[in-house]
């Protein structure tokens, strides 16, 4: 990761502080990845911003804090569309789980790094809880599926069964599905796959097939 060249001007106005937030956010989510939470430490973040860490303290008090930042801006940004979806959209609840997949699996295959920071990389440990975390709050997805699985159940369009053991089987099999996915787009030699795929077998039929075995789960 290279580092900003520019000398960072001491932030004057709101917007110069969002800015500067988001930048900081942007660029610990790749460090994270690229480095390890545990060889990131904020002196190499604030060198890679061109920053005093004096001066990035203000802005976040620890790699903890960092890392709760960066899950709450892509937590957000997540939760927007997912609500949006489920604000738009009209027919039948199973429907609406299928748009729920395949936006989950669209997101996790935009950003790799932001896929990892989101639910892979575990939060590094503080002994000090900053203000960011005081004020977080999860965004509540999983909670917001389990009562669509819910309403489907109960309008009989799914058949009956824990709620709440369903609704995990459901994402714990979507979240494979994305990884899966992602191992697909990077090919790197060090994964784990079988041999003589045929020419039909592509990234793109595996999600037609995923998204077939789901709506199947999902019916009566």
């Amino acid at each position: 990761m290279k580092n900003i060249n520019k000398k960072k001007p001491r932030a004057r106005s709101k917007a110069q502080k969002a800015n500067n937030f988001q930048q900081i956010l942007e660029v610990g989510k790749d460090l994270f990845v690229d480095s390890g939470p545990d060889a990131l430490t904020m002196r190499k973040l604030a060198k890679h911003l061109n920053m005093t860490q004096t001066f990035l303290y203000t802005y976040v008090q620890s790699k903890r804090e960092l890392w709760i930042a960066i899950r709450k801006k892509y937590f957000n940004i997540y939760s927007i569309k997912f609500d949006s979806i489920v604000k738009k959209h009209k027919g039948t609840m199973v429907d609406l789980l299928m748009k729920l997949v395949e936006h989950f699996l669209n997101y996790a295959n935009e950003d790799f790094n932001r896929f990892q920071i989101m639910f892979i990389i575990p939060i590094p440990f503080s002994k000090k809880i900053g203000p960011i975390e005081k004020k977080y709050q999860q965004s509540g997805f999983l909670e917001k599926l389990k009562d669509i699985i819910k309403t489907a159940m109960e309008a009989k369009e799914i058949k009956e069964r824990n709620l709440f053991e369903f609704t995990y089987l459901l994402w714990s099999l979507v979240f494979g599905i994305a990884t899966t996915e992602i191992y697909f787009k990077f090919k790197s030699p060090l994964l784990e796959k079988m041999k003589k795929h045929p020419a039909s077998f592509t990234k793109e039929s595996y999600r037609e097939c995923s998204l077939k075995e789901i709506r199947n789960l999902l019916g009566k």
